[in-house]
């Protein structure tokens, strides 16, 4: 737009490339394949959630802490959801 503005401020004539309009629109359907490497580490990540939640779980019962695991391991499970779901549903 700037560009556009000084060519209307200087008088030339904007130069031929950027004349050119769309000549041909295609719509490209392309299937995702999976990759291997990448759900073997969302598993990964998903069983360091399991253990971390476990032992926080037994951690907090251990030393009579006064407040939930929920608390500490809903945000965890949350954030793994999303990016879980993230992955899976992207086009």
């Amino acid at each position: 737009m700037f560009h556009n503005l000084l060519q209307a401020v200087s008088g030339r004539p904007p130069p031929e490339s950027s004349c050119r309009f769309i000549e041909e629109v295609r719509l490209v359907e392309q299937i995702r394949a999976p990759h291997p490497g990448v759900e073997k580490l969302i598993l990964g990540c998903w069983l360091a959630i399991a253990g971390k939640c476990a032992l926080v779980v037994w951690l907090i019962d251990k030393y009579h802490m006064g407040f939930s695991p929920l608390w500490v391991n809903a945000p965890t499970v949350g954030c793994g959801l999303i990016c879980t779901a993230l992955y899976f549903l992207h086009d």
